[in-house]
């Protein structure tokens, strides 16, 4: 008889946003372990690596190195992700492409595409919008993008990104890289909690939020005095 074990996964600081995964094993801890282990359930194997030796400990935890958790919905699991181009998750290929299609032309504007990666991760772990990345990059508002840029060029060209050169090709390239960065933690927020961002003069909408206090600026950038390119807002 298959034994059922109940395993949490937090995404982010947000416990109202915990995946709860269920599955059987067989076979005691050690086949638990390992299957623990090829599914991605690091914190759950973690636990039962306390109670061996020090050494299987440093053993088991050195034969994770390297590896990247994303998967298509935006739940957190690890995925072997060495670096190679056709390696990156589905999460991080279409956060990059929203990176690309939002700063593509600023890729070299320090903080601005890891600024737009983290105002989409702000919003997963928010209560106030979808649970998932995919869910918060393609999300409408009627029949509008939350995101503009989406189904534009710079969107279109992402999509396809083999056909690429040049400056192009070394800003989605750059965009890979934040998407990653985001996603693992390993680069930090700059926006400090942003969940909204324009690029340019703010539309009406955001002139109305500022006025009744209902978002306030966390980042302009490139910083004053450089004209803005883009505000970020919580």
């Amino acid at each position: 008889m298959g034994v059922h074990h109940h395993v949490c996964i937090t995404v982010g600081a947000d416990e109202g946003k915990t995946r709860a995964l269920r599955g059987d094993s067989t076979g005691g801890s050690a086949a638990l372990m390992a299957a623990l282990l090829a599914a991605g359930l690091y914190c759950m194997a973690s636990s039962l690596l306390g109670a061996q030796s020090p050494q299987a400990t440093a053993d088991s935890k050195t034969s994770l190195a390297g590896q990247q958790f994303a998967d298509s919905r935006g739940g957190l699991v690890l995925n072997d992700a060495s670096g190679a181009p056709d390696e990156y998750t589905p999460t991080e290929k279409l956060l990059a492409r929203l990176i690309y299609a939002e700063a593509a032309g600023e890729h070299s504007v320090p903080d601005a595409m890891e600024a737009v990666a983290w105002t989409v991760r702000n919003r997963v772990e928010s209560p106030l919008f979808p649970g998932t990345f995919e869910e918060v990059i393609l999300q409408k508002i009627g029949q509008k993008n939350q995101f503009r840029s989406i189904g534009g060029k710079l969107w279109k060209e992402a999509g396809n990104p083999a056909v690429l050169r040049g400056p192009s090709l070394r800003a989605y390239n750059r965009a890979l890289a934040v998407a990653r960065g985001v996603l693992t933690g390993t680069i930090p927020d700059p926006t400090r909690g942003a969940l909204y961002f324009h690029s340019g003069p703010p539309t009406a909408w955001f002139q109305g939020a500022m006025q009744a206090g209902r978002i306030q600026a966390t980042l302009v950038l490139p910083p004053p005095p450089q004209a803005p390119l883009f505000t970020f807002y919580r």
